[in-house]
């Protein structure tokens, strides 16, 4: 008897079974055997019937899916991010948790334009995500602490990467971060829009560190300090127009020679900020820094030429040549 082409044919095969049946037949136990396996799920549910009255009949008869081993599925994986607003220095602490059965976590300190500065706990096999209490911890010191996706920090990662030291978390591969396809300006899905309040008015009501992590540090820019400062305050040049086209002159020469550099910095730095500011709810001043990001983003329009970029240079002169007077505010 061919099993396979009878199971095939399911009216000839349940009548050949209900006839072996009624004849009491012992070789129906070797039969089930080896149909069970290749019958569709109507044929396994008539031949569970016939089981059951056979064993009703005092018949032990053996299903092959009943003796097999349980199947284990592999456990889900769950990767989560917490991010902390800026300090003052510009630096973003992060942490990373993977939970497949234990968690694997790790917390850096990441300056948006330097790259990793520290990777301050790094450990596997714990039994409890430290990601709650670590929320709380920052809470307190005064950072706004957010979940955004997994991806997103590791595209901070594979940016981070070619800004500075080259190190990862344990548990994150450089392979991981070469075959990434992340977009992080699509977090922020409002129109970018325009205004007139300024770019300090705009990251203060964001969080209070954030016009000071967006300034060019002194080492940067001294050598053109007192160039600029001579201009504000020269007696010789008499227009405003005139002063204005010679500070013009100065922002752009840094801009060249310091800034370029760190433009594409400076656009994930406004699309965090854009992140930070939809999940505060302020939706016009998150509008405004995509656009910010995008300007960054857009290679028709020189770079000297882009307001956003002279606006971080004037703000960097104008702090550093004011912090002998005011001194130098430390969040």
């Amino acid at each position: 008897m061919d099993i396979e082409e009878l199971v095939k044919n399911p009216t000839e095969f349940e009548e050949k079974i209900n006839k072996l049946l009624r004849e009491k037949d012992p070789s129906i136990k070797e039969i089930i055997k080896m149909a069970y396996p290749l019958a569709d799920k109507k044929g396994k549910k008539f031949l569970k019937k016939v089981v059951h009255i056979l064993r009703t009949r005092g018949m032990e008869v053996e299903i092959p899916e009943e003796n097999r081993e349980p199947v284990f599925k592999p456990l889900q994986t769950v990767k989560k991010l917490l991010c902390a607003s800026f300090d003052g220095n510009g630096i973003m602490p992060l942490a990373f948790s993977v939970e497949k059965g234990d968690f694997s976590v790790s917390v850096l300190a990441m300056h948006y334009r330097n790259g990793i500065v520290e990777i301050i706990v790094d450990e596997r096999g714990l039994k409890n995500d430290p990601l709650p209490a670590l929320k709380n911890e920052w809470e307190k010191t005064g950072f706004f602490v957010y979940e955004i996706p997994y991806e997103h920090g590791l595209y901070h990662l594979k940016k981070a990467l070619s800004r500075g030291r080259k190190i990862l978390p344990s548990f994150i591969s450089f392979e991981e971060l070469k075959n990434l396809n992340y977009e992080p300006i699509k977090e922020i899905p409002i129109t970018p829009s325009s205004t007139t309040r300024g770019m300090e008015e705009i990251l203060f009501e964001i969080h209070r560190f954030l016009p000071f992590a967006v300034l060019l540090s002194k080492d940067e820019i001294s050598k053109y300090l007192e160039e600029y400062e001579n201009v504000v305050l020269s007696p010789i040049i008499l227009t405003s127009w005139t002063k204005q086209e010679r500070e013009m002159e100065i922002l752009k020469r840094i801009i060249k020679e310091v800034v370029e550099n760190k433009k594409d910095a400076y656009g994930d730095f406004f699309i965090e900020c854009g992140i930070i500011a939809m999940k505060k709810g302020l939706f016009e001043s998150a509008g405004v820094l995509k656009g910010w990001a995008l300007e960054l983003m857009d290679e028709s329009i020189p770079s000297e030429e882009k307001p956003v970029l002279q606006s971080i240079v004037r703000a960097s002169l104008e702090f550093w040549r004011n912090q002998k007077e005011c001194g130098i505010i430390k969040p």
